[in-house]
């Protein structure tokens, strides 16, 4: 499959007849039916995006118009299969159709459809007209297509079937649509966290499929029947696919190939394999509770996390639950300022003293109701807000098993409140898993107050030496970037440390509905990322300071820019949160490990440099 993708013209294959209105169209790899029904053209799949030009120009050699295909009928929705839908059904109006639970993977399982691996997500992006249950039909011209669920491939593939003619004689035409077992495979299902009952769905679905009578079986990949090798080989005037009995030793042939499978690649719960391997599941991943003694941190209580993937941080209660140091494998992440960590009981709302107090850390939040400088209206507004110094209440934590991960999670409650003034809170969750590399944040704000309040919020996400470094690249979703001092000339490139260096301050603003930021060390072949959405957080900062002692690159998502509390109201640049309203937000913070993972990120989210 990798092959294919770089050098897709030796894939080629010139279209030939099946029956009399049915045309095998596709590529070597990849099986496209185009069935002639006197009333326009159906087609059954579009198959890899990078052959989407031979499919069109097979279609060409046969001497039809692909404006006249009124339909396109997806066997399953994987990238192999719907590659070309995208561009077909924008390009000449074609409805689709589409095994109805097969619908999320098109949304809420975008992993699935395999499109992410081989870093082609704008294949999925089109609309579905005619989603299918069991048992639906579709009649065109003189063709009606009936179509059956088989789920376990995926768990909308149909069995799709119709009548045709041979020489004049009738026959009935039947595809599997998806008999693949590697979906199956226990490496498969773990990696994709799926349930292992797809192993009973895909037998179940190829009992069913059994029982149907077919004349003519149509391979959605040509090697399953060896549809190219028989057209070769057939003597002239002989159709080679009339066999009603293929389709039944077929099915019994991959049925016994199943059950082979299903010998030798047993599938172990995730929770026996790793915990026959340890005496405490603490050895792998857990969350330790511990105060610290001394300096100007003692007496903060910190909850630090570890997991199989080699991901430490630590979570401080007393400070909002912010994220102070995260590391990977034994590498720093994070930006910890001189400071050092310090007791939220030292915090004061001075000018003056916010550069004593500042922490750093992975993840300082600002907010709530300020996130640029010190500025007085009728009370303080410190710099950065207050939100991040006020400890959390109802906190509590846990690491357990859900189904077949081991999820280590944290929780609490943060109140913002004056009396005689406004009440808003921030309920936090932090989740991290057995082998993940990212943690997620998921925060719900809420104005406990009757009247509206105007909030701020700015995820102050800071990357640090040795991951900065040189050599590192910022990249982003598209964005649009503003600098916003006279330094800030290069957004995308690092440098070393430099003595009195000031800072630079880019502001971006995202077009999409959830965008990513990146900071990418080549030569470590790590990089960190900050994933929000950008529904209620449509911006985002860069704060990039080359300074000796002070070298950090701050990737800040945030519902506002970063200016101070006075300015945003008079320019009306301010959200606002109605009386006991609540709105859900986060951020997700993660180390990408590799070449291959780098790249791959790069393509999913769409990333490219930074630049002015």
């Amino acid at each position: 499959m990798a092959h294919i993708m770089e050098a897709p013209w030796e894939y080629e294959v010139s279209p030939f007849k099946i029956t009399d209105n049915v045309w095998y169209v596709g590529s070597k790899q990849v099986g496209n039916h185009l069935i002639d029904t006197g009333d326009g053209l159906v087609l059954i799949d579009t198959g890899w995006p990078r052959v989407l030009h031979l499919l069109l120009d097979s279609i060409r050699a046969a001497r039809f118009d692909p404006k006249d295909i009124k339909y396109i009928i997806h066997s399953h929705f994987h990238i192999d299969h719907i590659g070309g839908s995208a561009y077909m059904s924008r390009e000449y109006g074609c409805r689709t159709i589409l095994g109805r639970r097969d619908l999320p993977l098109m949304n809420e399982r975008k992993d699935l459809s395999l499109c992410d691996f081989f870093q082609n997500m704008a294949s999925i992006n089109f609309e579905i007209t005619d989603p299918v249950s069991d048992g639906d039909t579709l009649t065109l011209g003189n063709t009606t297509f009936t179509f059956l669920e088989a789920p376990g491939h995926t768990p909308g593939t149909l069995g799709v079937f119709f009548n045709s003619t041979v020489d004049g004689k009738p026959v009935r035409c039947g595809m599997h649509g998806g008999m693949g077992r590697n979906t199956n495979e226990a490496k498969f299902i773990r990696r994709y966290h799926l349930d292992p009952s797809v192993r009973d769905d895909y037998y179940h679905s190829m009992l069913k499929m059994r029982r149907e009578h077919v004349d003519v079986a149509l391979g959605n990949h040509p090697a399953q029947l060896s549809v190219i090798e028989r057209h070769e080989s057939a003597p002239v005037g002989v159709n080679p696919y009339v066999d009603p009995a293929i389709w039944t030793e077929f099915i019994d042939y991959q049925l016994e190939r199943f059950a082979l499978m299903l010998q030798n690649d047993p599938i172990v719960d995730p929770r026996i394999e790793a915990l026959r391997k340890v005496g405490n599941i603490d050895q792998l991943a857990g969350i330790r509770l511990a105060k610290l003694a001394d300096g100007a941190g003692q007496g903060v209580t910190i909850a630090e996390f570890h997991n199989a993937a080699g991901l430490r941080f630590t979570v401080s209660p007393d400070r909002c639950m912010d994220i102070y140091d995260f590391t990977y494998k034994g590498v720093n992440i994070s930006f910890l300022s001189r400071n050092g960590m310090r007791s939220p009981m030292s915090y004061t709302a001075l000018k003056s003293e916010f550069a004593q107090q500042w922490s750093g850390g992975m993840l300082s939040t600002c907010g709530l109701d300020n996130v640029g400088g010190h500025c007085e209206a009728g009370t303080i507004y410190p710099t950065h807000g207050r939100i991040s110094a006020i400890p959390a209440e109802q906190f509590g934590y846990s690491a357990r098993w859900e189904k077949d991960d081991y999820i280590l999670e944290a929780s609490g409650e943060i109140h913002e409140a004056r009396l005689y003034g406004s009440h808003l809170t921030l309920s936090r969750r932090i989740r991290t898993s057995l082998n993940a590399k990212c943690v997620r944040i998921s925060d719900t704000i809420s104005n406990l107050d009757a009247k509206d309040e105007p909030f701020m919020l700015l995820y102050h996400c800071n990357f640090g030496s040795p991951l900065l470094a040189e050599n590192c690249r910022v990249l982003t979703t598209e964005a649009e970037y503003q600098p916003l001092n006279a330094l800030s000339t290069d957004p995308a490139h690092m440098l070393n440390p430099i003595d009195g260096r000031g800072e630079e301050l880019y502001l971006a603003h995202t077009k999409t509905k959830r965008a990513a930021a990146m900071l990418y060390n080549p030569d470590l072949k790590l990089a960190g990322y900050v994933l929000f959405d950008t529904e209620h957080l449509p911006r985002f900062l860069e704060w990039k300071m080359m300074k000796s002692h002070d070298y950090v690159l701050a990737l800040e998502p945030c519902n506002t820019w970063s200016i101070d509390r006075s300015t945003a109201l008079a320019q009306d640049k301010i959200a606002h949160l109605k009386a006991y309203e609540s709105i859900e937000t986060g951020v997700e913070i993660g180390v990408l490990d590799g070449t291959d993972e780098i790249e791959a990120f790069i393509a999913r989210w769409n990333m490219k440099e930074a630049s002015l």
